[in-house]
């Protein structure tokens, strides 16, 4: 309620009775005050128990009393000193100068090579439970290197990052056997190995080859490793058993030792690790043998020509033997045959087709003329004309007058020739037309006698002093 506003007090004269009573209601205004702010004193604490009857500010304050607790537990765990172990810390094999420089060695890795460590570290707790592998960097110390060999070094590790605030307690394990060599290259003879297979029959198949004409193959390693190579082969096992044709097979290079035993060194870097095998398969064919005659007088086909062998077992690829039918072996020339010299021998090899392959165990043919019935006659012929008669006025003079002839034929023509009969005819090219002695070779004509023929290569020497003109 409202109080009312008392009027302006007005001063009258006080008496006793009026002091008393203004000294009692002050006491009365003090009470009803002290009254007045117990009660207020009692709403107070009313109003801040009840905020724990509310769920969200007892949830607030609960969570902010764990983070209180948990912020002081944690800055007094801190500073609590630790150790812990880091796994799988990679080893740094990088080599002083003085061994890889002076000695010229390096590090060979084996399949039993230590790679990673571990190494346990001690230091603060909030700083160790920060390391990894990658703050860390593990290296071999060596001494006493001489050489090739395998020593064996002290592993040691320390921090490689930022975080250094640590110590390292240990590393496991501690040493490790490390190989040390020279690393070079070399050439090996590269042989083949394959399943067995044969040939078809009317097929031959030459020797098996490396498809890539290169028969070596480069390996490189460490010294020690290469001197255990005893051998290098290209083996396949993907040979038909029954080979018709010409193929290329799949091969993989295999490494053997002394003993014969397969080598598989990791170390090792071949030049190539597969090679191909080729087969080829060549057809087998009997071919005749024949021979070609030149300067051979009318009838010749009549004279009979044995040849030995009469016929060789040739292989070639089978679009050969489509256009090829009988070996010409050579050529019988009949100016150096007569009754003394019947016998020619011919080399097969030289006779054979590109491509193609002797099979029979002989290396010629030999021709033998049968003359039976022939006779051989000398005469000194004296009849030399030109084939040009206006040659003989051009300034060329013969200076051979008579000619040596040795001349075979069948008895029954041979017998009725005289020297009349025979004339040396001479013929002049361009070359033999200039001033001065030319030996120039002759054609012989035998009148009635055209199934003789002349033995050697008979020529006369003519002179020519002036200029010629063959027109």
């Amino acid at each position: 309620m409202k109080k009312k506003k008392n009027a302006p007090p007005v001063s009258p004269q006080k008496t006793p009775a009026d002091a008393t009573d203004i000294e009692n209601m002050d006491l009365e205004q003090e009470a009803a005050g002290e009254e007045k702010a117990a009660q207020t004193s009692a709403g107070k604490k009313f109003r801040f128990s009840a905020l724990f009857d509310n769920n969200y500010f007892v949830l607030i304050l609960s969570v902010f009393c764990a983070f209180v607790c948990w912020v002081a537990v944690s800055s007094s765990a801190s500073s609590e000193e630790v150790t812990r172990v880091i796994a799988d810390v990679p080893i740094d094999y990088s080599l002083p100068s003085s061994i890889s420089g002076d000695l010229g060695l390096q590090v060979i890795n084996t399949p039993t090579s230590q790679s990673t460590v571990n190494v346990t570290i001690t230091g603060k707790k909030y700083i160790v439970g920060q390391i990894t592998k990658d703050d860390l960097t593990a290296s071999v110390r060596l001494s006493d290197v001489t050489g090739t060999g395998t020593y064996r070094a002290e592993v040691r590790a320390q921090a490689a990052g930022k975080l250094t605030n640590f110590t390292v307690s240990s590393v496991d394990p501690g040493y490790i056997n490390v190989r040390l060599d020279r690393t070079i290259s070399k050439e090996y003879s590269l042989g083949i190995k394959t399943n067995a297979y044969q040939a078809e029959e009317g097929y031959t198949l030459l020797q098996p080859r490396l498809s890539s004409l290169k028969d070596t193959i480069k390996i490189t390693g460490p010294t020690t490793d290469l001197d255990e190579i005893a051998r290098v082969v290209a083996i396949t096992d993907e040979i038909p058993a029954v080979v018709s044709k010409t193929g290329n097979y799949q091969a993989q290079v295999v490494l053997y030792d002394a003993n014969d035993q397969v080598i598989n060194n990791p170390a090792l870097e071949l030049e190539f690790t597969e090679a191909e095998v080729t087969i080829v398969a060549m057809q087998l064919k009997r071919l005749p043998v024949e021979v070609s005659l030149l300067n051979a007088p009318n009838g010749a086909e009549n004279i009979a020509i044995r040849l030995s062998p009469s016929s060789v077992q040739v292989s070639g690829a089978s679009d050969v033997f489509s256009t090829l039918s009988v070996l010409n072996v050579g050529t019988i020339d009949f100016s150096k045959v007569n009754i003394e010299n019947t016998e020619f021998v011919f080399d097969l090899s030289a006779a054979l087709p590109s491509g193609c392959s002797l099979e029979d165990d002989v290396a010629e043919v030999k021709a033998t003329v049968n003359l039976s019935g022939m006779r051989t006659r000398e005469f000194d012929v004296t009849n030399i004309t030109f084939e040009k008669p206006s040659d003989s006025d051009a300034g060329i003079r013969v200076l051979t007058k008579t000619i040596h002839l040795t001349i075979t034929g069948p008895a029954e023509q041979i017998e009725g020739i005289t020297a009349e009969d025979v004339s040396v005819v001479i013929q002049l090219d361009e070359e033999q037309q200039s001033t001065g002695k030319h030996e120039i070779p002759v054609t012989v004509q035998i009148d009635g006698g055209d199934r003789c023929w002349v033995y050697g290569s008979p020529t006369v020497f003519v002179q020519i002093t002036g200029s010629t003109s063959s027109g």
